[in-house]
C-alpha cells in the first residue's frame, strides 16, 4: 500500500507566513527573505557557495542582480541591485560568471555579460567583494551608439574610455553609484560619455586657439579639429598633436614649446586620407624604449595608404619620418624603418622569413611637413621591384670596427668560380657541394682573408648568398683591401639558424638543437652579426647570424 505524501514542516511555515509575506512590498520581501522565492531566475552561475542570478521580480516586471550564498540548496542574500542590466539586455542573451576568487587569489567577484552586434565583443558589469561590501568593479556598455568602458582608478576615482575614438576622462569617485544598492548601470554609462564629451569640447577649442595662434591669416586658422593627443611630463606640455579637417582636406599638426612661451608648429599636408575620422585614426604621443626620445604614432585603419606611421622629435626640435607601414590588397605586410642614416624596409614578398631591404634616407623627403606616404609606399614598392628585376641591394654599414665594409668595386675576370662559405677549400660549399658564381650577374666584392676574397651574388630571384671564391678570380687583387675582423667566443647562443642570404630570401640552415656555439667576426647593419661556427655535417662555414635571435 502506498504510503500518503508528507508535507513538508517547512512548507506548513511557509503557508503561515505567505499573506504576511504577500502584505509587504516586493523590494522588502527582496531584502528580508532569507531564501529567494517567487522569482524567475534568468540566468544564474554558482562557484563554489558563491551564487550570483539574474531574476525577474514578478510584481513589478523588473530584473535585477542578486549576490549571495548558496547551499544545501537554500539561498542567502548578501547584495542586490535593481538597475544592473540595461533594458536593452535580452533575458536570452544573459550570462552570469560567478568567481569565488579561490584558485586565480583575487576578490570574489560577479559578472553578467551580453553579446553585442560584433560576434568578438561583449558588454559586461563586474560587482567585486572588497572590505565586506560588494561594490562596482567595471563595466562596458553603449550610450548613443557610442561603447564606454569605466574602470576604477588607485585613487579611488574613474577612468571612463570611449571604446571607438579611446579618448579618456577620470570622474571622481562620487560620480557613480559604487555599490550594488547604489547603483545604476545606464546612469554611470551616460554619466562617462557626458564626462568625456565635456573634457573633449574644451579640448578642441584649445587645439582651435593653438591653430589660430600658429598659423593666423591662412585656412588652418579656421580648421575644425579631428582628433588629437597631448603629451605632458606631469603639469608641463611637452607636445600636442591634432588631425584637422580644413575643406576637403585632413592636416596633420603638430606643436612644442619654444623657449620664449610661445609654439613650434608644422603642418603636414600629405599624410592623412581627407575623410580621416576620430573613430579610425588613433594617435599617440608618448616615448620610445630609450624613455629619451618623443614619438607621434598613429593608425588610421580605415586608409589603405597609410596603416601605421610614427614621428621622432629630433634634437634640434624638428619632427622626421620614424617608420611607416601598410598592408596591401593581398595582405602583405610593408615596413620601413629609420635606421640611422638608413631607411630598412621588411618587404612584402619576405613574409616567410624575415628579410630587409635598405636604402638612404632622404631629409627632403623624411622631414615632417615634406613626408608623403603615398610617395614612400612608391619608394618601397619600387625599391623591391627592382630589388626582385636583379638589382643588387644595398649594404647597410654601422658604427662598429668590424662591421662588414661596403663592396670596393673589383670586378673579376670573366668566368665562373665555385664558392665556399669561408676563405678555404676545407669549408662547406652550399647547393650540395656546388655553389658557384658567374660574372654573367653581378658580383660585390668586399675584401680578402688571405687567398680568398668575399662576394655576395644573385643566385635565382631572391636568393642571394655570401661567400669566398679564391683571389685569383680578380682582375686586380691588389686593389682589394684586406677584411678587418674580429674574434669572439659565443657559447650556448639561442640562435635557430644561419645563413648566407642576409639581404634576401631563402637560404636559411636551421638547426636541429639549440645552444649552438659560435665566433662573432663581424657585424652587417643592426640586425645581422657575421660569424664562423661547425655546421652539423662537421664542416666549418661562416655565415650570418641574428644579432637579438628572432626565433623566427
Amino acid at each position: 500500500m502506498k504510503k500518503a505524501a508528507r508535507t513538508p514542516v517547512r512548507f506548513v511555515v511557509l503557508c503561515a507566513l505567505l499573506p504576511l509575506l504577500l502584505a509587504l512590498p516586493p523590494r522588502a520581501l527582496a531584502q528580508e527573505a532569507t531564501e529567494w522565492k517567487g522569482y524567475a531566475v534568468i540566468a544564474q552561475d554558482t562557484d563554489g557557495t558563491l551564487c550570483g542570478a539574474v531574476v525577474r521580480n514578478p510584481d513589478t516586471g523588473g530584473r535585477a542582480l542578486v549576490i549571495g550564498d548558496m547551499q544545501n540548496g537554500a539561498f542567502t542574500l548578501a547584495a542586490r541591485c535593481e538597475a544592473a542590466i540595461p533594458a536593452d539586455w535580452a533575458d536570452g542573451d544573459l550570462t552570469v560568471d560567478a568567481d569565488n576568487g579561490k584558485e586565480t587569489n583575487q576578490y570574489p567577484s560577479v559578472t553578467v555579460r551580453v553579446p553585442t552586434d560584433d560576434s568578438h565583443s561583449l558588454y559586461y558589469v563586474t560587482f567585486m567583494l572588497r572590505n565586506g561590501s560588494w561594490q562596482l568593479r567595471q563595466l562596458r556598455g553603449q550610450y548613443e551608439s557610442t561603447v564606454y568602458s569605466l574602470y576604477p582608478m588607485a585613487d579611488g576615482s574613474w577612468e571612463a574610455d570611449d571604446m571607438a575614438a579611446c579618448r579618456i576622462a577620470v570622474l571622481p569617485g562620487e560620480a557613480l553609484g559604487g555599490t550594488m544598492e547604489t547603483f545604476a548601470f545606464e546612469q554611470s554609462v551616460r554619466t562617462a560619455a557626458e564626462a568625456i564629451r565635456t573634457k573633449y569640447e574644451r579640448q578642441a577649442e584649445t587645439i582651435r586657439g593653438m591653430l589660430q595662434a600658429a598659423f593666423p591669416g591662412t585656412p588652418l586658422a579656421e580648421g575644425m579639429p579631428v582628433t588629437w593627443t597631448f603629451s605632458y611630463n606631469e603639469d608641463l606640455l611637452l607636445a600636442a598633436a591634432a588631425a584637422v579637417r580644413v575643406g576637403t582636406e585632413a592636416v596633420l599638426c603638430l606643436w612644442t614649446p619654444a623657449d620664449d612661451g610661445a609654439w613650434n608648429a608644422a603642418a603636414n599636408w600629405h599624410t592623412l586620407a581627407a575623410d580621416v575620422s576620430a573613430e579610425s585614426l588613433w594617435m599617440n604621443l608618448g616615448y620610445d624604449d630609450s624613455g629619451e626620445t618623443l614619438v607621434l604614432s598613429l593608425n588610421d585603419r580605415a586608409a589603405a595608404d597609410m596603416a601605421e606611421l610614427g614621428f621622432q622629435l629630433d634634437a634640434d626640435g624638428g619632427w622626421t619620418a620614424l617608420y611607416y607601414s601598410f598592408t596591401n590588397d593581398q595582405g602583405d605586410f610593408w615596413n620601413a624603418n629609420r635606421n640611422g642614416s638608413l631607411w630598412r624596409v621588411f618587404a612584402g614578398g619576405f613574409i616567410a622569413e624575415e628579410g630587409y631591404l635598405y636604402w638612404p634616407e632622404d631629409p627632403a623627403q623624411t622631414a615632417f611637413a615634406a613626408f608623403d606616404s603615398a610617395q614612400m609606399k612608391r619608394e618601397m614598392l619600387t625599391l623591391y621591384d627592382d630589388f626582385m628585376a636583379g638589382e643588387p641591394p644595398m649594404i647597410p654599414g654601422g658604427s662598429s670596427a668590424y662591421a662588414l665594409p661596403q663592396p670596393c668595386g673589383a670586378t673579376l675576370t670573366k668566368g665562373t668560380y665555385a664558392v665556399y662559405t669561408g676563405p678555404g677549400r676545407q669549408y662547406a660549399r652550399e647547393a650540395d657541394g656546388k655553389a658557384a658564381v658567374s660574372t654573367a650577374d653581378w658580383v660585390q666584392v668586399f675584401g680578402t682573408d688571405g687567398d680568398w676574397v668575399l662576394i655576395q651574388y644573385r643566385v635565382q630571384g631572391a636568393l642571394l648568398r655570401f661567400g669566398y671564391i679564391e683571389t685569383s678570380a680578380l682582375q686586380n687583387p691588389a686593389a682589394v683591401p684586406a677584411l678587418t675582423l674580429e674574434s669572439v667566443l659565443l657559447e650556448n647562443t639561442d640562435n635557430e639558424f644561419v645563413t648566407s642570404n642576409p639581404l634576401g630570401l631563402g637560404g636559411r640552415l636551421r638547426f636541429d638543437y639549440s645552444g649552438v656555439s659560435m665566433t662573432r667576426l663581424g657585424t652587417l647593419g643592426d640586425f645581422w652579426m657575421y660569424v664562423e661556427l661547425t655546421l652539423p655535417n662537421g664542416k666549418p662555414a661562416r655565415m650570418f647570424a641574428e644579432i637579438s635571435p628572432s626565433h623566427g
